[in-house]
């Protein structure tokens, strides 16, 4: 009898206290666990948004040098009545420059004698009315509107001077303008749309300009006419990104 009792207090199950000490225990290790993924999580997203964030950075920083670099595409290289800067503004913390990449050219096939609003050219396609646009020779230039626009082209006003035949017809370069306002790198492609937030989270932006002898040129009040390079700096925010990034490149004004 006694042997049988025994037997069956040793096959008894675990204690109340024993359950709560073993599930204190796990759950220890359990939020133990659960810190060190956390912090890993959140190292690895920080990591990863910062990557993004100074990728983002660089895209947006070649882009902006890469249209630098055809300020001034289609502008007339004549100097009268006034010579014509590809870069139309320029401040620390923004640029507005003049570029006409891929817009209509054409050439006249007749002089267009002064004071004339008709002109005889090689085409008119790509050519709008309302278009303003640039009749030019090596000399001169002179800014008008289009009117009309069939096989030949009117315009006003009409053209002050001779224009030979060869002499180039263009449409006017569309401005292009960043600023840098709270943070934000703005675009305005000067289309009509206004300005348009490019890149977000940014601590500086700043333009630096230069000469054709890489003397400064200080910006506003210099002479926009002698900018031939434009250094970019930008830093990111420093934020939920982590440590602040910065990058910096420069271009040459080519035309």
């Amino acid at each position: 009898m006694g042997g049988k009792l025994t037997g069956r207090l040793d096959q008894r199950g675990f204690s109340i206290v024993e359950i709560v000490i073993f599930t204190s225990i796990s759950l220890m290790v359990l939020a133990g666990v659960y810190d060190a993924y956390s912090t890993f999580f959140r190292g690895t997203v920080r990591a990863q948004t910062r990557a993004r964030t100074q990728d983002d950075a660089r895209r947006v920083l070649e882009q902006t040098l890469r249209e630098l670099r055809m300020a001034g595409y289609g502008l007339p290289k004549a100097t009268n009545p006034a010579p014509l800067s590809p870069i139309s503004a320029a401040s620390t913390d923004s640029i507005g420059f003049l570029t006409n990449d891929g817009g209509p050219v054409t050439s006249l096939t007749a002089t267009a004698t002064a004071g004339s609003t008709a002109m005889s050219v090689a085409s008119t396609s790509g050519f709008q009315v309302n278009d303003t646009i640039f009749v030019a020779d090596q000399a001169t230039y002179h800014a008008a509107t289009i009117t009309a626009a069939g096989p030949s082209m009117t315009i006003l006003p009409a053209v002050p001077v001779d224009f030979a035949a060869g002499a180039t017809v263009t449409r006017q370069p569309r401005q292009i303008t960043y600023s840098y306002a709270g943070g934000i790198l703005y675009r305005d492609a000067g289309t009509g749309a206004g300005a348009q937030p490019w890149l977000a989270d940014l601590g500086s932006l700043t333009f630096s300009y230069f000469d054709g002898s890489n003397n400064p040129v200080v910006m506003p009040g210099g002479d926009l006419t002698t900018i031939r390079r434009v250094v970019v700096q930008m830093t990111t925010g420093g934020s939920v990104q982590g440590p602040a990034y910065t990058v910096q490149s420069e271009t040459w004004i080519r035309n």
